[in-house]
Formats: C-alpha cells, sequence, structure tokens
C-alpha cells in the first residue's frame, strides 16, 4: 500500500473521534464497541461503521468468533483493539484465516505503566502476541514501562488520548445546581473510580489541612477503599465533601469546578484530566506517569510529588488565592490539549504508524 492510500480499519473499543477522523480522511472504518458521540457528518457517513461486541474476558469463545467473522466479512488491513480484552480476542480471531483473507496488521494500545512479566501467560494473549505488530502507547511513561519489559516500542508510538467534546455542556450554575452545591463556594474536584491507584486518600488528606469553610471538595466517581472511606468520615470535612457515586457523563459537571485534582499513584495518561484541561480548568496532578508530559508544571497547572499531600495542599492553596492564575493556566491548558490531543494531530500519528506496518 502507497502512503496517503485509503485503508481498510477495524477499531476495537477505541475513541470515537478517532474512528470519526480516520473516515473523514476516506479510509473505511469499522467501529466496534467505540465511544461515538454527536452526530455524524453526512459526507463521511458511509465511510463509518458500527457493531457490538458482548464480552469483557480475554478468553471469551462467543466474542471471538463474532470478531472472527467480522474480519472475514470486513476484510480490513489494519485492526486496531484498544483494551486487552479485545486484543486477545483479535490475535485469536487472525490464526488460520481462510486463503482468500489478506493477513491484516494488528495495533494494541497500551494505556497502564505496569510491566508485561513474560511468565504471564496473559501476556502473550495480548501484548507480547507475536500477531501484533506495533504498540501505540498513551504516553512517553508508558513506552519506557514498554521498553522495560523488552517490547519494542519506537519513539513515533506515543500518541496521547483524543476525547470528544461535551455534546450537552452544563453552565457553571447548572452544574452545581444538580450537584446540589452553592454557587459561591469554591470547588475542588476530581473524576475518578475510587481505587488506592488514584491517591484520592491523598486529596483528602489535603483537604484536611483546610481550614476555610467555603473551600469544598467533591469526588464524581464510583468505589471506595479502606483510606479514603476512614478520611471521608473525617470531622474536618463534615459538610465540606461531596461524594456523588458514579455518573453517567460525569466530564457534564467539569463546569462546576474551579481546580481540577488528580493525585495518583500510577498513571499512562488520566481522561478526566484531558476532559478538564480541554474545558479550560487549571489542574493539580501528581508526577505520575504520563500526566507531567501533559500538565507543563507552572503554565497548565502545578505537578506535585505523588503521595505527598502537604504538596498537594500548597498547590492547592495557592490556586484558591490567585484566580488570574487559574485563569491563565486554564487558558493555557486548553490550547494544550488542542495542540497535542486533538483527533487531527493523533489520526496524522496513528496513520504513520499504520502505514509503517503495511510496509
Amino acid at each position: 500500500m502507497m502512503a496517503g492510500e485509503s485503508m481498510r480499519i477495524l477499531m476495537l473499543y477505541g475513541p470515537g473521534e478517532i474512528a470519526k477522523e480516520l473516515s473523514r480522511r476516506g479510509n473505511k472504518v469499522l467501529a466496534v464497541c467505540c465511544d461515538i458521540e454527536g452526530p455524524l457528518d453526512e459526507q463521511f457517513a458511509e465511510y463509518l461503521s458500527m457493531k457490538n461486541v458482548s464480552g469483557r474476558q480475554k478468553l471469551s469463545p462467543t466474542a471471538v468468533l463474532e470478531v472472527r467473522r467480522l474480519i472475514i466479512e470486513f476484510q480490513p488491513d489494519i485492526i486496531h483493539a484498544y483494551t486487552n480484552f479485545s486484543l486477545s480476542w483479535v490475535n485469536l480471531a487472525t490464526v488460520c484465516l481462510p486463503s482468500r483473507i489478506g493477513v491484516p496488521r494488528v495495533h494494541s494500545f497500551r494505556g497502564t505503566t505496569g510491566r508485561l512479566h513474560s511468565l504471564d501467560p496473559a501476556n502473550w494473549l495480548t501484548f507480547r502476541n507475536y500477531r501484533v505488530a506495533a504498540h501505540v502507547c498513551e504516553s512517553e511513561a508508558v513506552r519506557q514501562a514498554m521498553l522495560e519489559s523488552r517490547v519494542n516500542a519506537p519513539e513515533d508510538s506515543v500518541v496521547y488520548n483524543c476525547v470528544p467534546q461535551p455534546q450537552n455542556p452544563l453552565t457553571r450554575e447548572q452544574a452545581r445546581a444538580e450537584l446540589g452545591l452553592p454557587h459561591d463556594l469554591f470547588l475542588v474536584g476530581s473524576i475518578a473510580t475510587i481505587r488506592r491507584v488514584k491517591g484520592l486518600d491523598i486529596l483528602l488528606q489535603a483537604a484536611c489541612m483546610f481550614d476555610d469553610p467555603n473551600t469544598h471538595f467533591v469526588v464524581i466517581g464510583p468505589g471506595g477503599y479502606r483510606e479514603f472511606d476512614l478520611l471521608a468520615k473525617s470531622q474536618r470535612l463534615k459538610n465540606r465533601l461531596h461524594l456523588t457515586g458514579g455518573i453517567h457523563d460525569a466530564k457534564r459537571f467539569l463546569p462546576a469546578l474551579d481546580l481540577f485534582v488528580m493525585p495518583s499513584r500510577a498513571e499512562g495518561l488520566c481522561r478526566a484530566l484531558i476532559e478538564a484541561m480541554q474545558q479550560g480548568l487549571a489542574s493539580v496532578v501528581s508526577d505520575a506517569g504520563g500526566m507531567k508530559e501533559l500538565v507543563r508544571n507552572a503554565i497548565d497547572g502545578f505537578v506535585v510529588e505523588r503521595e505527598n499531600p502537604d504538596a498537594l495542599f500548597r498547590a492547592i492553596e495557592q490556586l484558591r488565592h490567585d484566580e488570574d492564575l487559574r485563569h491563565r493556566m486554564g487558558r493555557s491548558a486548553m490550547d494544550r490539549v488542542k495542540q497535542i490531543c486533538d483527533p487531527k494531530v493523533v489520526v496524522d500519528k496513528l496513520l504513520k504508524i499504520y502505514e509503517r506496518s503495511l510496509g
């Protein structure tokens, strides 16, 4: 295939914005369980079709057979699996394809910084499988973890994620009203599944250091764990901590926040952080994984040492008192996301990887 020629791309569980942009470039895209939001451009609708495949386990015979059927019918040049389980399905589904079917080039997407242990059989079903032609890494931190695992990942394999624009954005007043919060408080928030790796207990430790009754904290997301649950009951946070549980399309509530915080212990690149920056919020993040690549310290927000509630407190406190700095960082954050996470930028990088795989 010559550079610039259109491709047939089977994408599984990938970002809908990427699927739409690939189709805008004239590529035939079959999107399986992709999070496509908003209307499709009519002139490109013929290039993009959507299917669902049920399953959440690497060894799902029904899902493997369904993916195999789609491969035989669609005959893709490129397959890009964005989740571990869908990558396993693809690797199993492409075994002994009919001779009339060309061999598609399989691509992975790696979004975590965990090591790929050579003795773990699951890794041989996915990222260590010989059928994978190329790996796409969500951040440089992820790429380094792949290299440390002795998995080939060249420099241009780093492709930052992209997120769709909110379809029904709320105003600050609407978002706070739906959350049941007054309009005049200073609100610090995070969107995440509440588990230890996200470091939300560190956020609560920092929150306990504030004496100002008008500084409130909100965590949007399901889950819980011992350290977090104990701190959430602290008298220091009484009436100042708001836990919403899981909310569908949680990014709609980002306008309620004055400041976004993500104090993760480990992170490939946080999707909620991209969404917050996209909406012009200054952020305070830990130095875990790829977040420090996205947030330039003292430009788009503050990057603090992980596991350090004191540093987190000081950064939040500085931005709480300096509205001009918050707004300046928020505008910079919005520009930063557009520069490196815009669908056009992301697809430019992906097409180069695909073309190289096709030789």
